[in-house]
């Protein structure tokens, strides 16, 4: 960022220069809430659901639950007017809870929900273990409930794409998408 504001900007003013963070804000240094909203960096964070399944899905490094610590810094971050959007990996542990985890999302102060299917092909090109899996019909079923009710919930990637799936279609991916696997939109 510093590089950025004091080398870039001034040499390029008529660009603009956007900031994002992913993070799963269990580790906040002091001046974080600070530098995010100096520098209206978006942020986006994985919540799976509420504690139980969260921590059960992200388990801290000592193997203890981080959901507090997560949710601890996305209220400082909110409570500072900093827009933070919460992604939930949808495996088996959640996927028939998807309403409640866009209820727990919005209560933790987010400005949208996305809900991304975990891919059965791993970053390592292992394949996750078929208990991990969602069904697709609990998936559809839940997606379809979401829709109905309207919200924060952002049905992503169903709500910007689904009329956009077919073959030759062009998507632009942000950073960490797998090979066009995810599809990232930012609003």
């Amino acid at each position: 960022i510093a590089h950025c504001e004091n080398g870039l900007k001034p040499r390029y003013p008529d660009r603009t220069i956007r900031y994002h963070l992913t993070s799963n804000l269990t580790l906040a240094p002091p001046d974080l809430v600070d530098v995010v909203t100096r520098h209206g960096i978006s942020l986006v964070c994985g919540v799976d659901g509420p504690p139980d399944i969260h921590d059960r899905c992200r388990p801290a490094a000592d193997g203890g639950a981080s959901h507090d610590r997560t949710a601890g810094t996305i209220g400082r971050l909110v409570a500072a007017g900093a827009r933070v959007t919460l992604r939930a990996t949808v495996t088996s542990a959640n996927h028939e809870r998807l309403d409640e985890t866009a209820d727990h999302h919005a209560r933790l102060g987010a400005c949208a929900s996305l809900f991304v299917p975990v891919r059965p092909i791993t970053s390592d090109r292992d394949l996750l273990r078929p208990d991990l899996l969602p069904d697709p019909d609990a998936v559809v079923a839940a997606a379809l409930r979401l829709r109905r009710r309207g919200g924060k919930a952002n049905l992503f990637p169903f709500n910007d794409f689904s009329a956009e799936i077919r073959p030759g279609v062009r998507h632009v991916v942000a950073c960490g998408a797998p090979r066009g696997a995810t599809y990232v939109v930012q609003g």
